[in-house]
């Protein structure tokens, strides 16, 4: 009894490793993470990922929980556009993985496009569609445009500064310093974009590192996390959608939060719907989506 109670005392000691922020151990640490996007150690970085591991712990439990359902998509979207997967960790300080995230300037979904940009790479924005909110679209949206920024900077730092606060201000702080580093124009950027990169190196730590923090994840439910996408052409609402799938409105619009008013409208080119992978109606006909977890 004695010997087991030992056992399990060492396993608890085990999982709750004094937090570090140690520089040698996160330097270390920050090395063994294959990333595109070079991940230096500062006293900037070190205030967020205090905020990610120490005061915000109970967020990261959520966001960690979330990634299970959104960063599989991600890397789909961001491998068939040849970028490096790492880019997923944008969207942990964009919308902390809230599909249904929206800033204080307008700015939508899990990747916070503003409306212009939406448009701009072909997402749909009316009356009774908002596709900033829906996963694939906006996740293949946001590969496009990030394939573009580094078409143009050729440095995956400037590409995140420049997502952030746009190729404007990023394009005069290069003009001013006449060099093309983020670290060496940090400070000719607005404020947000200083901290963004830094920002961007602690989220990616702390989804990598979390585990020596005692944090641990929280998923969400189970029917949000297995899912499966088919094109829907014609008007469909959710209440019919629910009496023929058997799955209830509240899981159908929790996965399809680009839809207004709670109908797909009809389209010649078909909208996405997401919808559980099991519990559907066994008369139900749907289609695998390629990136369907």
């Amino acid at each position: 009894m004695f010997f087991c109670v030992q056992l399990q005392a060492a396993a608890a000691s085990a999982y709750n490793v004094t937090p570090s922020f140690k520089k040698s151990v996160v330097v270390d640490r920050l090395e063994r993470i294959e990333m595109s996007v070079g991940l230096r150690f500062n006293k900037e970085v070190k205030k967020h990922m205090d905020g990610y591991l120490r005061r915000g712990k109970k967020g990261t439990e959520l966001i960690l929980g979330r990634s299970a359902v959104y960063f599989p998509i991600f890397e789909y979207y961001l491998d068939l556009y040849n970028l490096p997967d790492d880019l997923k960790y944008l969207t942990v300080i964009e919308s902390a993985l809230i599909p249904g995230a929206v800033s204080s300037k307008g700015a939508g979904g899990l990747w916070q496009f503003i409306r212009s940009t939406g448009r701009k790479y072909d997402l749909k924005i009316n009356n009774y569609v908002d596709e900033r909110y829906d996963v694939h679209k906006s996740s293949e949206a946001a590969a496009r445009f990030l394939s573009d920024l580094y078409d143009r900077y050729g440095d995956w730092t400037l590409v995140i500064a420049a997502y952030n606060s746009g190729t404007v201000n990023v394009n005069r702080a290069i003009k001013k310093t006449g060099k093309k580093d983020f670290w060496a124009i940090r400070k000719h950027l607005p404020k947000e974009t200083q901290d963004y990169v830094p920002k961007f190196i602690a989220a990616t730590y702390a989804m990598n590192y979390y585990h020596f923090y005692d944090i641990r994840p929280v998923y969400p439910d189970y029917n949000l996390q297995l899912t499966v996408v088919t094109k829907v052409y014609e008007r469909y609402s959710f209440k019919q959608l629910a009496s023929d799938s058997g799955i209830s409105i509240e899981i159908i619009r929790k996965l399809n939060p680009s839809y207004k008013k709670q109908v797909i409208p009809p389209s010649l080119e078909g909208y996405n719907l997401v919808l559980p992978r099991l519990g559907l109606a066994s008369n139900f006909e749907y289609e695998l989506f390629g990136a369907a977890q």
